[in-house]
């Protein structure tokens, strides 16, 4: 078979013989080492020739467009790298979308290189101490992967008293619909606070939309916070208290900074 690149994303196949199916293999470029495989099934044409005394077709395989875009993929839980106290349990999740296809069940995890788990959402625990990275993979149809990681650090640091609110992380689901904050809890040295209760809210005030915020940190000290359908505006949080029912912390009353964000 012979091929030759039109540009950087089209190839022309061009082969002889009586087969209507061949299949392409091709290496990508200096930055992507990857090599991508896949088959098409085109119809002869081209002019007459004679093999072996026999007169066949000598077909011309028409331009493959073959698309080198990777799909979007995002670790959506934990929301970056986390510190742990050994036998914590956390929940790992992950979006992924090959253009509109959503291809979240189908996200590849692994955890120091070693296959751990397929699925867009699952929750292990850390028993040893040590450094864990987290690596989701997902791969679309032409053979084409993104990856995504987040580090995780399990000891025993010493916790201070005072816990306070974290920088909000935001984000925009389901293609810019909703809006989510997730809301983290950390101690003095920085370590997430998990099991304390977080109440406040989420709301847009010059639209008048507002949803209370009642929940317990998890095993990353995080509350997530989301409104499906949002109106475009200005979206603000308020924290109205964090309680540690073990006693063990106090919240500082500080609020974050800074609490809002403007969804177009």
């Amino acid at each position: 078979m012979e091929v030759t690149r039109v540009d950087a994303d089209t190839w022309t196949f061009t082969t002889t013989g009586q087969h209507h199916a061949a299949l392409y293999r091709y290496a990508g470029s200096q930055r992507d080492s990857q090599h991508y495989y896949g088959q098409f099934v085109v119809p002869f044409s081209g002019t007459a020739r004679a093999i072996n005394s026999q007169t066949v077709p000598s077909p011309t395989i028409p331009a493959i467009n073959v698309s080198l875009t990777p799909p979007e993929l995002a670790i959506t839980n934990p929301t970056g790298d986390q510190t742990l106290p050994a036998g914590s349990d956390v929940t790992f999740e992950a979006l992924a979308y090959d253009h509109c296809l959503d291809i979240s069940e189908e996200v590849m995890w692994t955890i120091n290189d070693q296959p751990a788990v397929t699925g867009s959402s699952w929750v292990t625990t850390f028993t040893e101490e040590g450094t864990y990275d987290v690596v989701a993979t997902a791969l679309n149809r032409s053979g084409v992967y993104a990856t995504d990681r987040v580090v995780i650090t399990i000891g025993n640091p010493p916790s201070g008293d005072t816990m306070s609110v974290d920088a909000l992380s935001w984000k925009f689901p389901r293609r810019g619909r909703d809006v989510q904050v997730v809301i983290t809890i950390m101690d003095p040295v920085g370590n997430p606070v998990p099991g304390v209760d977080v109440t406040g809210s989420l709301g847009n005030p010059a639209g008048g939309v507002s949803e209370s915020i009642s929940a317990t940190t998890n095993s990353s000290g995080q509350v997530t916070k989301t409104i499906k359908d949002a109106p475009a505006g200005e979206w603000c949080v308020s924290i109205t208290d964090v309680q540690d029912p073990a006693g063990t912390y106090s919240w500082d009353a500080v609020q974050p900074a800074p609490n809002c964000i403007t969804k177009n």
